[in-house]
């Protein structure tokens, strides 16, 4: 017997079923029976995790720190998987539960695979890229059909920076997504400050989206409209824009605006990625068409174009007031209506 769709969750380091993430809040919401339909694995280091032969000898934070709590995970989903025979399988992870959903789609070459993964983590590049070597993560086979990556813009501590699995040339993936979040490790995946709330939004719906459209039977909120998504990008923004003094030198426009009178330095990205862009067009296009020519040429759009931007930018609704607010200060940034 042939089932039509298993799903998996896999957790991040010491995170597990019973964490306030989405990952957690995935399997609560995933219809049918656990084993069956779907199953969720706990973290590296986490209380509800199978620990390896070596981690019950040193201690549970060996698996946690070491990242080979990520073995018994996936070979506990492989052997689900031959179990329940499914024809497709769904895999989502986060952090290292993200790296151990890409090993587990690597040892099922025969089955089409569909990942969404948050800002996958190996661990510390030096001893961990060592561990881990018999399991070569930038291998992605022809058996992945969709592979989409949210990676945190701000994850650039030396232990918790995300690993690319789009970098390698082993990637043959039938379609790749790459998408950049504003915040720092985990910002998609909960909510780990009230200025990156609207990147955990994001991340809930976009991950909702792709599991239905894959096949998961899945209950929990609805998924946000394209007005929401525009509201909550420009909510994002807007935060991480405060403080953020930028005014374009003479002939030069860029998308970077650099931070003055900040100890951080911040770095400002007019879009955050390319459905960012792609939600805000259905809202603006000539808004979008002219911020993107700027951001690409260098240059002040063709006065025709700045005429129809503006033009639009007067006729949209006050109900988008984030919205509203973010095309104004990115033009009123770039000079372009000056």
């Amino acid at each position: 017997l042939i089932m039509a769709t298993f799903t998996i969750y896999d957790c991040g380091t010491a995170f597990d079923e019973n964490s306030n993430d989405i990952i957690a809040r995935l399997a609560k919401e995933t219809s049918g029976r656990r084993g069956t339909d779907w199953m969720i694995n706990a973290g590296p280091g986490s209380e509800q995790a199978s620990q390896t032969e070596i981690g019950r000898r040193l201690g549970g934070k060996f698996d946690q720190i070491t990242g080979l709590g990520m073995y018994p995970a996936a070979l506990t989903s492989l052997a689900a998987v031959a179990r329940v025979n499914p024809s497709e399988v769904n895999l989502v992870g986060w952090s290292r539960g993200a790296i151990t959903c890409l090993m587990t789609a690597r040892a099922l070459p025969g089955i089409p695979c569909n990942l969404f993964l948050f800002d996958p983590v190996i661990g510390d590049p030096v001893l961990n890229r060592a561990l881990h070597s018999v399991a070569p993560v930038d291998t992605i086979g022809v058996n992945v059909r969709q592979l989409t990556v949210i990676q945190q813009l701000d994850a650039t501590d030396f232990i918790f920076q995300a690993h690319n699995p789009f970098s390698a040339t082993t990637n043959q993936a039938g379609s790749t997504r790459l998408l950049t979040m504003p915040g720092s490790h985990g910002s998609s995946v909960y909510e780990t400050s009230p200025e990156y709330a609207p990147a955990s939004q994001i991340g809930a719906s976009l991950v909702r989206e792709f599991l239905r459209a894959h096949g998961t039977a899945l209950g929990g909120p609805a998924t946000m409209s394209n007005n929401e998504y525009v509201e909550a990008y420009s909510t994002l923004w807007l935060n991480i824009s405060r403080g953020v003094a930028y005014v374009p030198s003479e002939g030069v426009i860029s998308n970077r605006g650099e931070a003055t009178g900040s100890q951080r330095n911040l770095t400002l990205r007019l879009f955050f990625n390319s459905h960012h862009i792609e939600v805000l067009n259905r809202y603006a296009p000539q808004m979008t068409l002219a911020l993107l020519y700027t951001l690409i040429s260098r240059k002040r759009p063709h006065p025709d174009l700045l005429a129809k931007a503006q033009g639009e930018l007067a006729r949209l609704s006050g109900g988008q007031p984030a919205a509203l607010e973010y095309l104004r200060k990115a033009s009123s940034w770039f000079g372009m209506f000056h």
